[in-house]
Parts: structure tokens; sequence; C-alpha cells
């Protein structure tokens, strides 16, 4: 464990630096709009623009109430909330396509960090431990190169100071894209996909589960079915964004 973590640092670390060496000829653009990026911390990512387009739920409250209800009856869980509403050609469609298919791990932390002050404004997650970022099979982990929901839980943790749990988790089966299943093939494809590996991580503790988009909620209940499984564990959900 203690090697993978140390291989994955060093390839985030080439991703880096071959970004900056690019970046000397062509300069950053914002992924969404296409427009050269301004050199200064509020457009790392993202120009403003585009930022301020970001379809945010109404309030802290609207994102709770929106993703319990989708949850409810599905999964036990404390509270759960997301950051945005996803939907077909919006920029958090676009960036989060970025982050999981072109190697934009600076995008997840950035969408993190923005979930991450979503679950601090609503007061209702002050008692998490620990996260733990929905794992990836480790065959779409070499073909990716990395976990887009770790690079999500950074930006969280950068935030809020809560330490991120990746061992406890494994996903054991290797299972087809959801994108074009069903609601019923989505529950099926998801059923029994993950491995409590190291229950006594997490027993006890107070647990947030990220994922980048909940859709059915069929990978987050399996995910959380398992979890569960550790002694004492609470378990409250996130994820960058929601579909309406």
């Amino acid at each position: 464990m203690l090697f993978k973590v140390q291989l994955l640092t060093i390839m985030r670390l080439i991703r880096k630096v071959w970004h900056e060496f690019i970046n000397l000829f062509y300069p950053r653009a914002c992924p969404v709009c296409g427009e050269i990026l301004l050199d200064t911390d509020s457009e790392r990512c993202v120009c403003m623009v585009c930022r301020a387009e970001l379809q945010r739920p109404l309030s802290p409250r609207s994102s709770h109430v929106m993703l319990e209800d989708r949850l409810e009856g599905n999964l036990d869980f404390v509270h759960a909330a997301c950051a945005y509403y996803f939907q077909k050609d919006s920029a958090v469609q676009k960036l989060v396509h970025m982050l999981k298919y072109h190697g934009r791990e600076d995008i997840g932390e950035m969408l993190g960090r923005d979930l991450g002050r979503v679950l601090l404004d609503s007061g209702k997650f002050s008692s998490v431990d620990c996260v733990v970022p929905v794992p990836l099979h480790k065959k779409r982990l070499r073909k990716r190169g990395y976990n887009q929901c770790e690079a999500i839980a950074r930006g969280v943790s950068e935030v809020t100071g809560w330490r991120i749990e990746c061992e406890a988790l494994s996903r054991k089966i290797y299972n087809e894209s959801q994108t074009k299943m069903s609601g019923e093939q989505r529950w099926e494809n998801s059923a029994g996909i993950f491995s409590l590996d190291a229950p006594d991580k997490i027993a006890g503790k107070n647990v947030l589960v990220i994922d980048d988009i909940i859709t059915t909620g069929a990978t987050m209940a399996s995910c959380c079915a398992e979890l569960s499984k550790a002694s004492g564990v609470q378990l409250y959900v996130a994820s960058v964004a929601c579909t309406c």
C-alpha cells in the first residue's frame, strides 16, 4: 500500500511538472470557455466568468434537501449534501469531464474546496472525523493514473482539515461505466462491488463518503453498505454534484 501511495505521488508530480512546462509555450485556458486564464490564484483552473456561471444549489439547505431526498430509503446516513447541480452541457459537466478523462486533478481539488465550504457552511458536518473517497478498481486506476474522488477529497480536506482515509475500502469488482445505463441497470451494476479491507481504520468514526456525481445513488448505496459493516461507524454523504 505504501508503494502504491508513493507511486501515485510521483505520477502526480510528473504531471504537474509537465503541465507547467507546457504552459511556458501554451498559456493555460479555461476548460469551460477556452479563454486564456489570468496568472492569479482566482483563475488557477477556471476563469472568473465561468466560475460565476456554475449552478449552485440555492442555499446550503437546498443542497441537503435535494440529495437527502434522492438517497432516503436506499442507505443509512446522517446528512448528505452536494455543491452543484449537474446538467447536460453545463459548466459542471465540462469540469467533471476534464477531471475524469483529461488528467485535470487540479479541477478536482478546486471542486473539492467548493464542496468543503458548502459542508462547513451547513453546520451539519462538524462531527466528521475522516473522509473516504469512493475508490476505483485497480484496473481503472492504472488506466487513469489517479482516482478523481481522491482529488476532490484533497480539496475538501484542505478547507476542512478532515483527514483522508483511503485504505479502509476498495473496489473488488471491475464493472462497466454507468454513464448510459438506466436506473435499474445502475443498481444491478453497483451491487456488491466494494470490499471493507480495514474496518479498524473507521470503526467508531463519523465518516464522510465522497463521490464526484450522484445520479441514482446506486454506487453510493453500495459503498455505504460495505462501510457500515465497521463497528460503530456513522456515515455522511457528499458529492460535487447531483443530477436534477
